[in-house]
């Protein structure tokens, strides 16, 4: 069985549901097709822990890392509110090291055009 994780935007966390993104998933749409017709868990639901966070450096998101794996996820689908333009995360590219160097693969949920 597929154990996966979705990350989205702290600030956006404030507002977001997660609604599209657990819709995505249900649907098997976005960055969630390749899992068509086959058993996902979503082992963890998280957000990034936040813009004046260094996630080298941060506890918290280290933390996280380790609750992630500990559940038994390969896989971490980044949510569009992190990768977008328009929030311009100033810490996803350390966010997204620090998870790869932790043997997670990163899957980006992005907008259809």
């Amino acid at each position: 069985m597929n154990k996966i994780a979705i990350m989205s935007c702290s600030k956006a966390a404030a507002k977001c549901c997660g609604i599209d993104c657990l819709r995505f998933l249900a649907e098997r749409d976005r960055s969630f097709c390749k899992y068509a017709g086959q058993e996902v868990q979503l082992a963890g639901f998280t957000t990034c822990c936040g813009c004046d966070c260094d996630p080298r450096t941060s506890e918290d998101f280290s933390s996280k890392i380790a609750h992630l794996l500990k559940a038994g996820a390969t896989e971490v689908h980044i949510s569009s509110c992190v990768t977008s333009e328009k929030r311009n995360c100033p810490q996803k590219d350390a966010m997204f090291d620090l998870l790869r160097s932790n043997g997670l693969t990163l899957r980006f949920i992005a907008k259809k055009e």
